[in-house]
């Protein structure tokens, strides 16, 4: 009977893999936000275990774990960034290495299991009816309290504000509670526990303002914050790209195919939030060569083809907003070659354009644009193309990809439906192995008895 629970067992394994979670869809603007969360959730953890783990080997002194998790714990004591009118190059190599691993979740489906059942009640019952309001536990321990300033010069204080505190525990329930802004400040009463983080939420002018996800402990009971807000306009700032980066991320050989996604890093020098124009536009991305199609991997905003260009009615915030977008394209099999663009909407201090070694034979620049080190991201070697300076309002940077069939061919016990057939054979051999070593068992016990 046991044996017939392992056949099953892993013949289930293998349904499971012959048959992955797709994620051929954009998440809701409430599905995308959650998952946001999850996964800041996520990185701070990860960063007081690095943290820990410095401290066991001697690397970090006692004082300095001490600190580095205080830091962590109240990460959102900083508050919002400040607007930053140049950021650092390792801020934006950061911000866009974050974007791109959030894209991959998106686009393969790898959702952690907490995140998908969370991601799954959302789109079921809806977020309204899972973000039920709850009043403070009365054995809570910690708190998290702090003001919501106003931070463009010149404007009235803020009036009218609700502050909506939103916890996420461990079960992946959410809860929430929600108060009157007084005063400029505001005050939660919750339960210092590392298995919960929360995250702050409130609202101004019709855009919406989210604190950086909040760890508390028994060590770190308690968490200042401070919510900046914006008034909003439409008039169109000096918008420029710090940094802006195309990548091929996957490949279609079979129906001649390429997935791109785009991440623009856009710096508002202003202190108010730009709304867009009369049409609610803030962005045209000119569209890459032979789109099929296109939409936006940003939290808000809706993403809509006009012509050759993709216009995006995304908030850009102060400071630095981030803008991802995903594009189909289709290439020439016979000529075996692609020519990737990218053309900056607004000057940009930096294009780039990045495709996986070996995806193709080589990485051709084109009109004046030259060969860059090659970059890494999570153990994937990037060939880059980049114009040697900073761009033009609508000047492109283009590579050519040849020999696009010559790399990384597809494996068709690799690939759908080939790859549940070579599932599930293996796991009729593994059955298969186990009952024969079960056989040989029995009858070496045998004979050994006689």
């Amino acid at each position: 009977m046991e044996w017939l629970v392992l056949i099953a067992f892993v013949g289930f394994a293998a349904l499971l893999i012959g048959f992955p979670w797709r994620g051929g869809t954009t998440p809701t603007r409430d599905e995308a936000e959650l998952n946001g969360l999850w996964q800041e959730r996520e990185r701070l953890l990860e960063e007081l275990r690095d943290l820990d783990n410095d401290a066991a080997t001697g690397r970090l002194s006692a004082a300095g774990r001490a600190q580095g998790g205080r830091a962590a714990a109240s990460r959102s004591d900083r508050g919002p960034a400040k607007p930053r009118h140049r950021p650092d190059r390792g801020s934006v190599r950061t911000g866009v290495r974050s974007a791109r691993r959030r894209v991959n979740l998106a686009s393969t489906g790898r959702l952690g299991v907490r995140t998908l059942v969370l991601v799954l009640l959302v789109a079921v019952v809806g977020p309204s009816t899972i973000l039920a309001p709850h009043a403070a536990a009365q054995d809570a321990a910690g708190s998290i309290s702090g003001t919501v300033r106003l931070g463009t010069a010149g404007s009235e204080p803020t009036s009218g504000v609700r502050v909506q505190l939103i916890e996420l525990g461990a079960d992946g329930s959410l809860t929430t509670q929600e108060q009157d802004v007084v005063g400029g400040a505001f005050s939660f009463a919750v339960a210092a526990d590392t298995a919960r983080s929360y995250v702050l939420r409130t609202q101004y002018e019709g855009v919406q303002y989210l604190s950086d996800p909040i760890l508390l402990s028994e060590d770190f009971p308690t968490a200042q914050v401070e919510l900046v807000v914006y008034t909003t306009t439409r008039e169109r700032p000096a918008l420029v790209l710090d940094l802006s980066v195309l990548t091929v991320i996957a490949i279609d050989r079979q129906n001649a195919q390429l997935t791109l996604i785009r991440e623009d890093l856009v710096i508002n020098p202003t202190d108010r939030v730009y709304i867009g124009d009369e049409g609610g536009v803030t962005l045209r991305l000119p569209l890459p060569e032979r789109t099929l199609s296109a939409d936006g991997l940003s939290d808000e905003g809706t993403f809509t083809v006009d012509g050759g260009v993709l216009a995006t009615t995304a908030f850009i915030r102060p400071g630095a907003t981030l803008v991802v977008t995903r594009y189909i394209v289709g290439y020439d099999r016979a000529a075996d070659a692609y020519d990737l663009r990218l053309t900056a909407p607004v000057p940009a201090q930096q294009t780039e354009i990045h495709v996986p070694e070996r995806f193709i034979e080589a990485l051709e620049p084109l009109d004046g644009a030259v060969r860059a080190p090659n970059a890494e991201f999570e153990g994937e070697q990037l060939l880059v193309v980049a114009l040697d300076g900073p761009a033009r309002d609508g000047q492109s940077v283009r590579a050519r990809m040849k020999g696009i069939s010559g790399r990384n061919e597809s494996n068709p016990l690799t690939d759908q439906p080939g790859a549940i057939i070579a599932v599930i054979l293996a796991a009729a051999l593994l059955a298969g192995a186990v009952a024969g070593i079960a056989l040989l068992s029995r009858e070496r016990a045998e004979t050994g008895a006689a």
